[in-house]
């Protein structure tokens, strides 16, 4: 009877480490805030492009930079390195098709920023 105790509290504590350890690890793999982090900001940034309102995008832009600075060293780890390399590249790709209205290549990059932070902050 002794054994049995032991085995079930055993497997308890296994479980509750588990649990625990699991939705911690998913907790640092979020953005910082959904509605004021890095992917708002691409969204915001994105609705001003298609609006063709340039000053707006640029301002949108300026607070991507800041969230995803935020964001970035905390998301970057073993795996997800050359994901930050790419966002870091393509952020900087923007920030010159906005400088040049370039519509077409800053949806382009806006496309790629959106795919490669998703992956980045995939559990």
């Amino acid at each position: 009877m002794k054994q049995v105790a032991k085995t079930k509290y055993t497997l308890f504590i296994t479980f509750f480490v588990l649990l625990t350890l699991s939705t911690a690890c998913t907790a640092l793999q979020k953005p910082i805030s959904d509605n004021r982090g890095t992917a708002f900001f691409i969204n915001k940034t994105e609705t001003s492009i298609r609006a063709g309102n340039w000053g707006e995008a640029g301002a949108q832009l300026k607070n991507l930079d800041k969230s995803w600075k935020k964001d970035r060293d905390r998301l970057k780890n073993k795996k997800t390195t050359g994901q930050v390399k790419v966002f870091d590249d393509t952020l900087s790709d923007l920030k010159k098709a906005i400088k040049f209205r370039d519509k077409r290549e800053a949806m382009r990059k806006i496309t790629i920023l959106k795919n490669t932070y998703r992956n980045i902050t995939a559990p």
